[in-house]
């Protein structure tokens, strides 16, 4: 990795090993075992981790293999740090995609929903709250974001945004959740539930039966309640989490 100047390059690494770090208290890892799910050398995650004074600042290729490896897709700023001029890399698959450079938007078109097959790259931002539908704000702002590469073609998919830390520790404040209803939810699956009462939360699966979903916010998980089916207007799995 080659850089122009120093400051850019040392912010960027830093925000790489705060999202590993999220990534592996998230997923109760070690460096190895995501190297492993990333397919990738060891080394490449504990030469990051564990030398605080060396400035390497890994390829975008190799953090898309990590994202792919984890689930966790790259942080906004992380993408946009290797559009700067700040950073150079001699790899040519590096180079930040399009649909994440800044730029001024299109016109306001959803991918799926009501304007027909998803065919777009940007899809609406559903706000989530734990507070009952008649506390919760009613003015949100209309927002768009990029269909991930994973999602794209998938019409159940949703992006929640969980703007303050009513979701914590699982999820924190500010956080963007990218969701599909393709699959039904299986243990261990991390999802968030849209109950009828207009309540939402975000839970990890531990088990489903006849009687519900049962579901805790501890990693490892255990039971903190069963939510009954006819009280859930929608559950979704959670594919990845963009800080």
């Amino acid at each position: 990795m080659m850089t122009a100047d120093n400051t850019a390059p040392n912010a960027t690494r830093a925000a790489v090993i705060d999202w590993i770090e999220h990534i592996l208290k998230r997923k109760n890892w070690t460096g190895t075992d995501l190297a492993r799910k990333s397919e990738l050398a060891p080394s490449t995650i504990l030469r990051l981790m564990n030398d605080p004074h060396h400035n390497f600042v890994p390829s975008l290729k190799t953090l898309r293999k990590i994202a792919e490896g984890s689930g966790y897709a790259i942080p906004s700023e992380i993408v946009s740090a290797f559009a700067s001029p700040g950073i150079v890399s001699d790899d040519p698959f590096s180079q930040t995609p399009r649909s994440f450079v800044a730029r001024p938007e299109p016109p306001m078109r959803f991918a799926g929903g009501d304007d027909g097959p998803r065919q777009e790259s940007l899809m609406k931002v559903t706000y989530i709250s734990g507070l009952p539908a008649s506390l919760q704000a009613k003015d949100a702002p209309d927002r768009a974001v990029p269909v991930l590469p994973q999602l794209a073609g998938d019409t159940t998919a949703t992006a929640y945004f969980a703007p303050d830390s009513v979701f914590a520790p699982i999820v924190p404040a500010g956080a963007l959740l990218y969701c599909t209803r393709s699959r039904d939810p299986k243990p261990d699956d991390l999802v968030v539930i849209v109950k009828k009462d207009g309540r939402s939360l975000v839970r990890n699966v531990v088990d489903l039966d006849s009687d519900g979903v049962s579901v805790s916010k501890t990693v490892p998980a255990s039971t903190e309640a069963v939510i009954g089916y006819d009280d859930i207007a929608t559950i979704a799995t959670v594919v990845a989490i963009v800080r």
